[in-house]
């Protein structure tokens, strides 16, 4: 589901708008750094409205979600490599 199929590294089933279907978490880019996305589900079986996952391109292998913070909304977690693509910090 990425720029090259060989780039989605997983996705995660989640029901990430609370409509009570359930939305595609795609991590892409495994050694190469690309955009994560949700795919919403449409009520029907389909994906057909993405969103971006964050504003930077990552090498990304994994994304769970759970409820974190414990606010009543889905938190999402991504497992990246390459922590170049990750804001410094001194």
């Amino acid at each position: 589901m990425g720029t090259r199929s060989n780039r989605t590294a997983s996705i995660t089933l989640s029901d990430i708008d609370r409509d009570g279907d359930l939305d595609a978490l795609v991590a892409n880019g495994r050694d190469w750094t690309e955009q994560n996305y949700v795919f919403y589900n449409d009520g029907k079986g389909g994906f057909k409205q993405a969103q971006p996952i964050g504003k930077f391109l990552n090498a990304s292998y994994a994304m769970v979600s759970a409820d974190f913070n414990n606010d009543g909304f889905m938190d999402i977690a991504v497992a990246n490599v390459k922590p170049e693509n990750s804001p410094k910090s001194d």
